[in-house]
Order: C-alpha cells, then structure tokens, then sequence
C-alpha cells in the first residue's frame, strides 16, 4: 500500500525549476490564476493552466494536505500572471506562477481556430 503525496507545481509543470517545484499547489493560487486567466482570455479552457492548478489543489485539499484558504508563499509574494502580446499579427498567451513561466501558447477562438 503506498502513502498518498501531495501534487507539486513540479509535477503539474516539469518546466518549472527551483524551490517553487517542491511547492505544493494551494486552492488559492488556483484561485489567482483562474481570475487572471479570466480577464485576459474571458474564460478558463480545459487543459489550462488555471484549470491543471484547480484540478490539484482540489485533491490536495481531498488529501488533507493544505486547507481551502492556504496560498502558496511564493505566489502570496510574487503572483501569477497572464500576459497578452501580438506578434507577427498573431495573439500569444503567456501565463507565469510567481514568475516562472508555465505556458504560452496561440489561443483559440470558439470555434476551435486559431
């Protein structure tokens, strides 16, 4: 029988590099990133980084591992972040967890398109 772990931003981001990959993802900073993920793009899409953060903090919470209020320290202090560019006429997407970069990515309209 194996001991349940917690899920870390290391896990749900193999990007990601440094203490912040030990971190284990907090309902808050899901929370954080599904607002900003909000005013940038309108929505929350499946596969998101705000919705891939959802999806582990709820289960860490399941666990017992962080409670419903708790934030990650490097998030409280740093924040997350989604940034809008154009480049060469197309929209990138670009969203950060206490500066790291987790995604960026050409979003696509309703109907599937780019």
């Amino acid at each position: 029988m194996s001991q349940e772990q917690p899920i870390r931003y290391g896990q749900v981001f193999p990007s990601m590099k440094g203490e912040l990959a030990e971190e284990i993802v907090a309902p808050r900073d899901a929370a954080l990133m599904q607002s900003a993920e909000n005013v940038v793009t309108g929505e929350t899409k499946k596969g998101s980084p705000a919705a891939m953060m959802q999806s582990s903090a709820a289960k860490n919470v399941r666990s017992g591992f962080v409670g419903h209020e708790d934030i990650t320290g490097a998030v409280a202090e740093h924040g997350v972040g989604v940034v809008e560019t154009e480049a060469a006429s197309q929209r990138l997407v670009s969203e950060f967890v206490a500066g790291q970069n987790v995604t960026t990515k050409l979003p696509m309209d309703k109907t599937g398109s780019i």
